[in-house]
């Protein structure tokens, strides 16, 4: 187990449905715990779901449709309720924050906590854009292609140190220094009694970082292919099937063969896809239309944890 997982909150688009809830989900990664979207009803489903949310480090929020933020202002709340006095940082448009102000300044309710906005309007071209970094993870944003300014997240895990080949040490009869013990976690060469000792032959590199995409809501655009090539896992919205394609694109939504096309294209380990339309009772239908195009595709299922 990895401790890296995929927890899904809800996966339905902004249509209502009987049986799910609009769009969150919760990545663990690093130890950091990431909101990803906020719809309504998401500080419940997180409840139901035994999540213990007053731990979040991160909210992203890829844009404000309603489906994706509606829920955001009553978690807030719950935090400041629950006593929370650690710093949260969001990562959204910055609307979003005069949307959330005036929540606080008109009910007389703010935040027992301080939040740390980054705002994500600057990302408006075809390049990977830096967000944010802490000793667990790193942030970046893509453009993606929805009605209105729509980002994508890339979190990577921080780089692993490298473990030290203890047995290597004892036979090469080194003494060494704790600085030289950092300098080798982090991969470099050291200096022993004026000789070079290689990092490669003293330590045992780790396991990779692992790299997840999050991408809700967009049309179809191959380019966002380049952004995520060799990722482990991405999540890619599915609104349609293939047969309402041209509804899809009017919606400015993607369907499950054109989230697999993306996939297949970056050659990523696998895909998630959600963000379903309320016209599908049942997600297998899509799940099967994506795997058509790329085998390990997972139509995500709400309060299924996700190994990563």
């Amino acid at each position: 187990m990895s401790g890296n997982s995929f927890l899904v909150i809800g996966s339905n688009s902004g249509s209502i449905s009987k049986t799910r809830y609009p769009s969150c989900f919760l990545l663990t990664m690093n130890q950091n715990l990431i909101l990803l979207d906020c719809g309504e009803g998401s500080q419940f489903r997180l409840r139901d779901m035994k999540v213990k949310f007053m731990k979040l480090d991160l909210i992203l929020i890829s844009h404000i449709h309603g489906d994706h933020v509606l829920g955001l202002p009553g978690l807030l709340h719950t935090l400041s309720m629950q006593g929370r006095q650690k710093a949260l940082t969001i990562i959204c448009p910055k609307a979003l924050k005069q949307i959330l102000d005036l929540n606080f300044s008109s009910t007389n309710n703010h935040p027992s906590f301080e939040i740390d906005y980054i705002y994500t309007d600057e990302i408006d071209s075809d390049e990977k854009s830096f967000l944010f970094r802490n000793k667990h993870v790193t942030i970046k944003g893509i453009k993606l292609y929805h009605r209105i300014h729509t980002v994508g997240f890339l979190i990577e895990e921080a780089k692993k140190p490298y473990n030290i080949n203890i047995n290597a040490i004892k036979e090469k009869g080194l003494v060494l220094e704790k600085s030289d013990f950092d300098s080798l976690q982090r991969g470099e060469n050291i200096v022993h009694n004026g000789n070079v000792l290689s990092a490669d032959t003293l330590t045992i590199k780790n396991t990779a970082s692992i790299r997840f995409a999050y991408l809700t809501d967009t049309t179809f655009n191959i380019e966002i292919a380049k952004h995520i090539n060799g990722f482990d896992a991405i999540y890619h919205e599915a609104t349609y099937m293939e047969e309402h394609r041209e509804i899809a694109t009017k919606n400015g939504h993607s369907t499950a063969k054109e989230a697999a096309c993306i996939a297949k294209a970056a050659k990523v380990q696998r895909l998630f896809i959600g963000h379903y339309s309320s016209r599908y009772d049942e997600v297998d239908i899509l799940e099967n239309e994506a795997k058509e195009i790329f085998e390990n595709s997972t139509a995500v299922v709400e309060g299924n944890n996700y190994e990563l």
